[in-house]
């Protein structure tokens, strides 16, 4: 046998050495139990159980299910993170298009930021209308509008590192409404200046994005994950001190209040989801609230349709 027939031999050993190793795996697959095991004890449970029976722990659903059988995780169509990226920018391309219909409003000289008015159109969280007019539906409608391309890009910036962190931790449901929640409870928040006297024009994920961290802080921290909770301590405590000192400086205008309240929103959300007591919430009725809160939000971009259309068309 010559040095070519040898190595045609050896890749054809090497083939079916592969070929076996899949059929060994299929059958692998369909031998094994569906069961899944309670990390604080230990011990086994139903793959749909919510809670450990043995030790009353919440019970996540089974790894596997992400990924194919060679460990790579299986695509996901509508990746939120991606889905608020096109929502952000596209809403920032229609308050950009609406600047320019405004008299004497140049977008250059405004270093291509949009005009107060269209903000206000198309959603923004101005508190005198939100209590002086009972247009609440703003406290949904402002999250993903922004104030600038640094304003956009910097938020942007910020949902990449920890919109796949919370999807990871707690699963796209539980992810749209932890963004949800906080960013309407932080513009809550925000609104209630009102009666301080105070008028306050807010737009911005970094509600939601102050809830996705204090929701990873939580995360980890249940989690075991101590020098990671110890980084996203330190991230909440200093990024809102920063804030705050920029909007003292004047250098920027700053609405720390919504990062505030969608911070302890998130916080709060991921303890709850965290403990037994989340397990008595069935998906159903996760999907509920969810459904109720979008529905709040396409109902927020309706009026916010109805307002363009009568300033302009």
């Amino acid at each position: 046998m010559n040095e070519l027939q040898r190595l045609m031999q050896q890749m054809r050993n090497q083939l079916n050495q592969f070929l076996a190793s899949l059929k060994g795996e299929k059958k692998k697959d369909a031998e094994r139990p569906d069961i899944k095991m309670c990390p604080v004890c230990a011990r086994f449970n139903a793959s749909n159980a919510h809670v450990c029976e043995y030790c009353d722990a919440v019970l996540r659903a089974k790894p596997d299910s992400d990924f194919d059988r060679f460990g790579q995780a299986k695509a996901d169509p509508l990746n939120p993170v991606v889905v608020i990226y096109v929502i952000c920018v596209f809403a920032h391309l229609i308050v950009i298009y609406l600047s320019t219909l405004v008299v004497d409003y140049e977008l250059a000289s405004n270093m291509w930021a949009p005009a107060n008015k269209a903000l206000w159109l198309f959603g923004a969280n101005y508190n005198a209308s939100v209590f002086g007019d009972g247009q609440f539906w703003r406290l949904a409608t402002h999250m993903f509008l922004h104030g600038g391309l640094f304003h956009i890009f910097m938020n942007l910036g910020a949902l990449g590192s920890l919109g796949p962190m919370v999807l990871e931790g707690f699963g796209v449901r539980r992810f749209w409404l932890i963004a949800f929640l906080s960013g309407i409870m932080g513009g809550l928040l925000s609104a209630l200046t009102y009666y301080l006297g105070m008028q306050r024009l807010g737009v911005g994920f970094s509600g939601a994005l102050f809830g996705f961290l204090g929701a990873s802080y939580v995360w980890c921290k249940s989690n075991g994950n101590s020098f990671l909770a110890d980084r996203l301590r330190k991230y909440m405590i200093w990024g809102n001190v920063i804030c705050i000192l920029l909007t003292m400086g004047g250098i920027f205008n700053v609405d720390n209040l919504a990062h505030l309240g969608g911070m302890f929103t998130g916080m709060g959300l991921a303890y709850f989801f965290e403990s037994s007591s989340s397990a008595r919430v069935s998906p159903k009725q996760e999907r509920l609230i969810l459904a109720a809160v979008v529905l709040f939000w396409l109902y927020g971009l309706v009026k916010c349709a109805m307002m363009v259309h009568t300033e302009y068309f």
